[in-house]
């Protein structure tokens, strides 16, 4: 169990993290400062620095959820690799659609923002890892190493995913990935 003064940090973390997220879905990423998020956590401005070097680095927070959540649903045996990837997606999609704008910035701060630069490579190696596990407890035959097939699945949902965002989100995201896995999963079987 946490110590008292650990749980009194988590909970200002959280606090934060709520102001912050609440505000940029209200007024947008752009329209929300530090001090707002300040304002709104009611703490001092030396105390979100504590916490987050910068607002992008509430991007990074949010990204690393995102891939923990896609990644926290369990494989279930009675499913085809197919499905299995495709419940990932799911998760993915629906995390982002409901956070679009947010979802957007972090694509555009990605570029400038050294610790949301580490946590996206994180949060890749994290789910790299996690399909080559499936892949081997799981036994799948493929013509491919599990190492390759991670790797080339890991570019194949990146790529959709920021394909879709930089398209405008106009098509359907999860019927392109679908069919994008379909043809990657017969070529590597």
């Amino acid at each position: 169990m946490p110590s008292v003064r650990q749980q009194k940090k988590d909970l200002v973390r959280q606090s934060i993290i709520n102001s912050a997220f609440n505000l940029f879905q209200e007024h947008g990423y752009n329209n929300v400062s530090v001090n707002d998020i300040i304002k709104d956590a009611k703490i001092a401005k030396g105390t979100f620095f504590n916490y987050f070097p910068t607002k992008a680095d509430l991007l990074a927070f949010w990204y690393s959820a995102l891939i923990k959540k896609s990644i926290s649903i369990s494989f279930e045996p009675h499913l085809d690799l197919e499905a299995n990837l495709l419940r990932i997606i799911e998760v993915s999609v629906q995390f982002i659609r409901a956070n679009p704008n947010i979802w957007l910035e972090k694509n555009i701060h990605v570029l400038t923002n050294k610790n949301l630069q580490a946590i996206e490579r994180d949060s890749e190696t994290t789910l790299r890892n996690f399909v080559i596990q499936f892949l081997t407890d799981s036994n799948q035959q493929l013509k491919i190493s599990h190492n390759q097939f991670a790797d080339l699945f890991v570019t194949l949902f990146t790529g959709t995913v920021r394909e879709w965002a930089i398209t405008g989100q106009e098509t359907d995201i999860a019927a392109i990935f679908s069919q994008r896995l379909h043809i990657f999963l017969q070529i590597s079987r």
